[in-house]
């Protein structure tokens, strides 16, 4: 405990002493002299050649602490392997640094050779106070996000280290704004240097606690506001299985995301707790893996359940933080007979829940023999809103940039051709949106009439009608044969949640 307040008693005395010195000098010297004369102290002192004894004192003591100091430092980077391995050599006992001690009598001396002192001078009194300027700094971020493993015996509140790091900050770029910004680089070139080398340490890293404290603020503050469906973003759970065998599935869920949601990338491991335990580990990395390869931003999730529609309800449960819970469901489409009934009640469990749903079936040609199009069959604003929301995100990803968005509906009398467009064409304009309006007169089957004209389309959001509670028809069934006759991407798509434009 002695320690610490004997550190800062010293400081103290210290800064009085320079304070009083300061003030000393410029009583009795004139601006001139201690502009341009370094030993204007020897010529005003009652007996000069004390200051001398007092320029040897100073300077044998910090060659000392360099002396001890230094090589010590170079032999822990060199066991870290932070610089080359042969500086971590030690001899005797003690492991006595004496590569370390040569390497840093060079260094010196090369400084020394130099011939101008002035010119070293600033460079490392840049390095000092960035030192110093970054203790600072952790010391006051570690406070101020209140990490319980940081327990410093001598305890400060965060503002003075903070403050300490302006300061130093500050007098950086007084002494030598050239000088700052080399020193700047440098810290930042080492730190990109290590990074790349991917160290294991055994310390850990401020800029978690950092992150932590202001998701947990922003939590909090989000689950005290208001909510309104203008401000809806999409918070989507994809259910990607393998996702190396669903890339395009991914994909879609990534442009959806935007950089203006939340994308959780969700896989469900089934079988009995016994056989599926010791798989979760493996499972969850290499989830997080292919998350890294992809460089999505994207939250893994690996569930075990007993059955896949337990799973997914779960999912739907415990996923998300606070208000950040996920309002969209979107995963892929079954052709798999014996999938489609686990298929269909795990449908009818998202629906219960509430959850926007999208069902995605990848297209069967490649993008350069599918018509850039992008079509949103409109039936009602209950899921209207949400295609037509979800398309206007896929144009804003570089890869749908260039895409015609079109919106289209299906009605049965010429007579309300009229009507219709100008409603339609007045709703995209409210919203915004550069979109081409089209309304189809038939009296087919609608579903026949969107495999006619969208079959090519490289995208095709189609609404559902779905009940929750129906058990005893399955919830898609109506739209295989639509589904078998696209060529292009499909988004059978169901929202619960009415979407304002």
């Amino acid at each position: 405990r002695s320690i610490p307040t004997g550190t800062v008693w010293a400081v103290a005395v210290t800064f009085v002493i320079y304070a009083a010195q300061m003030c000393w000098l410029a009583y009795n010297a004139p601006r001139e002299a201690l502009l341009g004369n370094k030993l204007v102290m020897k010529d005003i002192a009652v007996w000069g050649p004390l200051i001398y004894v007092g320029l040897w004192a100073a300077t044998l003591s910090s060659a000392l602490a360099s002396l001890l100091a230094a090589p010590r430092t170079l032999q822990a980077l060199g066991n870290d392997t932070v610089v080359p391995r042969f500086l971590a050599r030690g001899y005797g006992p003690t492991r006595e640094p004496k590569v370390a001690l040569v390497v840093t009598l060079l260094l010196a001396e090369g400084c020394l050779l130099v011939g101008d002192l002035d010119l070293i001078a600033p460079i490392i009194s840049m390095f000092f106070l960035a030192t110093y300027g970054t203790v600072n700094l952790v010391a006051g971020l570690e406070r101020w996000v209140h990490n319980p493993s940081y327990r410093p015996t001598f305890r400060v509140h965060w503002l003075p280290s903070l403050l300490g790091a302006g300061g130093c900050l500050f007098v950086m770029l007084l002494l030598n704004p050239l000088a700052t910004v080399v020193a700047v680089v440098v810290i930042f070139g080492i730190y990109s240097m290590l990074k790349r080398r991917q160290y294991r340490t055994a310390w850990g890293d401020v800029r978690s606690g950092f992150w932590f404290a202001i998701t947990r603020f922003g939590l909090l503050q989000l689950s005290h506001s208001q909510s309104h469906v203008r401000n809806w973003r999409p918070v989507l759970l994809v259910l990607v299985g393998n996702p190396k065998s669903r890339l395009g599935l991914v994909e879609f869920a990534r442009s959806f995301e935007a950089r203006r949601g939340l994308l959780f990338l969700a896989q469900v491991v089934t079988g009995s707790w016994q056989n599926t335990l010791k798989f979760q580990p493996t499972q969850q990395k290499s989830l997080e893996d292919f998350i890294r390869e992809q460089k999505l931003s994207a939250v893994p999730k690996t569930l075990l359940a007993d059955d896949f529609e337990h799973g997914v309800s779960t999912l739907l449960q415990v996923s998300g933080v606070g208000p950040l819970q996920p309002n969209t469901v979107l995963m892929g489409w079954s052709d798999d007979a014996v999938k489609q009934a686990v298929f269909g009640r795990s449908i009818r469990r998202i629906l219960q829940l509430q959850k926007n749903l999208l069902v995605f079936s990848e297209a069967e040609l490649p993008p350069d023999q599918l018509k850039k199009r992008i079509d949103v069959w409109w039936r009602a604003k209950d899921n209207g809103s949400l295609m037509l929301t979800l398309a206007h995100l896929l144009q804003l990803s570089p890869r749908f940039h260039d895409h015609q968005l079109r919106v289209i509906r299906i009605i049965s009398e010429e007579a309300g051709r009229e009507k219709t467009m100008a409603a339609m064409n007045r709703m995209i304009s409210d919203a915004r949106m550069d979109a081409e309006c089209t309304v189809l007169v038939s009296r087919e089957p609608p579903l026949a009439v969107i495999a006619g004209h969208s079959e090519r389309s490289e995208v095709c959001f189609v609404g559902v009608a779905l009940q929750a509670g129906d058990d005893k028809v399955s919830p898609l069934d109506a739209y295989i044969p639509l589904v078998s006759a696209m060529r292009g991407n499909i988004f059978l798509t169901k929202s619960w949640h009415d979407l304002e434009l």
